[in-house]
């Protein structure tokens, strides 16, 4: 893993960048992705994941995981995407994330921008459901990204601007 002063340590959330070539390689993290996975040194982080994908989700699910990550990589699809998973920690805390991600080009080469957020400081703020009718935040995204596709195969991208409040 390539570590250097960039803007990649002051990204929000815990981040990580990962090739898109099919071999889900981490090459960089910030502190606060070895903060999520309560990792104290990149060293153990690496450990921890045997740094690529399969190491930082649970086994249950991965496959999921990775099949849908596959298809957006044949499409080569640039658009935002959200999942959700189960990560291990080192301190065998199973936590919830959620996660944002991109494929983006640097110097040529293909990689997955992904963001994850810890899904249980979303969960002890808002209850979602009947209290308040909103939908969940994963139904909610999806439904952005589904709007958004739609205004884009339309040609009248941007027309529509999705607004979660929490």
């Amino acid at each position: 893993m390539m570590r250097e002063h960039s803007c990649y340590e002051n990204m929000p959330g815990a981040f990580c960048l990962m090739r898109a070539d099919g071999s889900e390689r981490i090459v960089r993290c910030n502190e606060m992705m070895l903060a999520l996975f309560q990792c104290s040194t990149e060293k153990a982080f690496l450990e921890l994941t045997g740094g690529c994908l399969r190491g930082m989700v649970i086994a249950e699910d991965y496959r999921q995981i990775s099949a849908q990550l596959g298809v957006w990589q044949r499409e080569k699809s640039a658009d935002a995407h959200y999942l959700d998973f189960e990560l291990c920690t080192s301190a065998a805390h199973v936590r919830r994330v959620d996660m944002y991600l991109r494929r983006i080009e640097q110097d040529g080469e293909a990689f997955w921008s992904i963001c994850l957020m810890d899904a249980n400081m979303r969960t002890l703020m808002h209850v979602p459901g009947a209290m308040d009718g909103l939908l969940p935040r994963g139904t909610f995204y999806q439904e952005a990204l589904r709007q958004a596709m739609k205004d884009r195969d339309m040609h009248v991208f941007g027309s529509h601007c999705p607004v979660y409040f929490n």
